[in-house]
């Protein structure tokens, strides 16, 4: 049994918060792998605008900290600075890794990357025409190449691309060659504390289609949408209904072009659009589907990535229509657990789902629940990170060049937010307001 500092990105799904995605699954699948492996956890949950700042659960106590805020790496610390810690855990992409990294002193250090933060950056900066997210991106994820001990990926495919950014970044002479640099650790069939369901009855060829989570820069609407306009042609009978949408702080366009799009549609009518609702408000919507769609585009996010609402679709007991590219959806399509469909193939969507509709048990859905629970449980998923929780060790950091400006730049913003949420600050900045305004008058 090991104390362990987590860090991730919340809140987590236990909550009320009208926003769980990604990252704070991911979190929770940490945690619970942890809580699993009997360790005593120490939470630090990363928030836009904290309810509470003290949290707690059925084993585990933490705070919540304000994202980027005045004092986000004091509070941290301090909180640490309460418990000897064996290790810290960074659980989940961009914030969590970078407090992580800040805070992290000279204890051994776990850095989860679950998906490349380049090719996401990739997708975003194309539809932008700018290099400003790999740039952020860049920035943001440095400071843990150069110090992080052992990390992990959510596939094979982006393991053996995260082991070449730690080789081009020096990393890797740093440790035996037998050092297991990066662990892959897919995403769990478990979703907070909601029990599987069994496959949904259909009346004749009515078909609900599932689209959950967020609307990203990689989800395809415009193939997406067109396909189910086509689909919708051939029976009056289908319809979609939507929860979650634009990504806070990352992406609106996708959810508000597919968003117009279907509500300006020759079937507006049969499309039902619910935004963010509380984690276990999504079941309650979920209970009248039968398939669940996913349409990525083409680039390399595609094929590094995961597709953690396919295991949500499945896990609620619902057929699966998805685009091929990563690992884990090529296997299910593989196995026969899911229906394929090519990149950008709107006609094969459309073709997909009448077959469903014309389909009543295909034994596809409860066969690939069978082959989750064995293989993508909590407990299987969390063997190496406890291994490794057990006897954490330390690898030689390395300074580069930028992730010593990054340092630089964070510490900097911190000043800069310190000042700028001080009183002296607000004062004078009413007294800068009221002496503009005499001077106009």
């Amino acid at each position: 049994m090991a104390t362990v500092v987590l860090i991730g990105n919340g809140p987590l799904p236990y909550s009320e918060a009208n926003y769980v995605s990604f990252p704070q699954l991911r979190f929770e699948q940490f945690l619970r792998g942890l809580l699993v492996g009997g360790h005593i956890v120490r939470v630090v949950s990363v928030e836009s605008k904290p309810v509470v700042t003290d949290i707690e659960g059925d084993g585990w106590v933490g705070i919540a900290v304000e994202a980027e805020s005045a004092g986000w790496v004091e509070k941290t610390l301090a909180f640490i600075a309460k418990f000897e810690p064996e290790c810290v855990i960074a659980a989940g992409p961009y914030n969590s890794v970078r407090l992580a990294t800040l805070v992290c002193g000279e204890l051994p250090l776990w850095v989860d990357i679950p998906g490349d933060p380049f090719a996401e950056a990739q997708v975003k900066d194309t539809l932008n025409s700018s290099v400003a997210a790999t740039a952020t991106m860049a920035a943001a994820y440095s400071a843990s190449f150069a110090r992080g001990d052992r990390f992990s990926a959510i596939s094979s495919s982006q393991r053996a691309a995260l082991l070449g950014q730690l080789g081009i970044c020096g990393r890797l002479p740093s440790a035996p060659l037998e050092h297991n640099w990066v662990s892959v650790i897919p995403g769990a069939y478990a979703f907070g504390e909601v029990t599987p369901k069994s496959v949904k009855d259909r009346t004749g060829d009515q078909l609900v289609v599932a689209l959950v989570g967020g609307y990203n820069t990689w989800f395809d609407g415009d193939s997406l949408l067109e396909g189910l306009l086509l689909a919708m042609d051939k029976n009056d009978s289908l319809s979609v209904v939507s929860t979650g949408g634009s990504v806070p702080n990352h992406h609106n366009e996708t959810y508000e072009r597919f968003l117009e799009g279907a509500l300006s549609s020759r079937h507006s009518e049969q499309f039902t659009f619910h935004g963010w609702l509380p984690h276990a408000k999504v079941f309650d919507v979920l209970e009248g589907a039968h398939v669940g769609v996913t349409m990525d585009r083409a680039g390399a996010e595609a094929e590094l990535g995961a597709r953690t609402r396919v295991i949500f679709f499945l896990h609620q007991g619902l057929e699966v229509i998805t685009t091929t590219g990563s690992d884990f959806t090529k296997e299910m399509v593989d196995r026969g657990f899911a229906l394929g469909v090519a990149v950008g193939d709107s006609s094969g969507l459309a073709d997909a789902l009448g077959q469903l509709a014309n389909q009543n048990s295909s034994g596809r859905v409860e066969s690939a629940q069978r082959h989750l629970e064995r293989h993508h449980s909590i407990e299987v998923l969390a063997v190496d990170l406890n291994e490794w929780v057990l006897a954490p060790s330390r690898v030689d950091s390395i300074e580069t060049p930028l992730s010593l400006v990054s340092c630089e730049l964070e510490s900097t913003r911190g000043e800069l937010r310190a000042v700028y949420s001080s009183i002296t600050w607000r004062v004078l900045g009413r007294l800068f307001r009221a002496l503009k305004r005499t001077f106009r008058g």
